[in-house]
């Protein structure tokens, strides 16, 4: 009995939150060249990771872009939008 009220309060809390979630969607695109990548020079520090690279250290990855310019992997946070829009519910009994 106390499984069952368990998994349905996570069902309706889990619901609850999916109600309120929104999507946002579009393109992020890059006007001109990209910065170059920066060598992860810790690595050559270590004796043991250096071995693993014999040639050319790897770089970093921050600028993934496409051949139109797009962005890849891009985090887009939006400024003086509330965090909880307010929800009004009505019951009726």
């Amino acid at each position: 009995m106390k499984k069952s009220l368990l998994r349905f309060s996570l069902g309706i809390f889990a619901a609850l939150q999916l109600a309120r979630a929104g999507d946002i969607t579009g393109t992020i695109t890059l006007k001109g060249t990209p910065p170059a990548e920066r060598e992860l020079t810790p690595i050559k520090d270590d004796p043991n990771c250096a071995a693993l690279y014999p040639g050319k250290l790897p770089t970093t990855h921050f600028y993934v872009v496409g051949g139109g310019g797009e962005l890849a992997d891009v985090v887009v946070s939006l400024k003086g939008i509330s965090a909880s829009p307010p929800v009004r519910a009505r019951l009726r009994w």
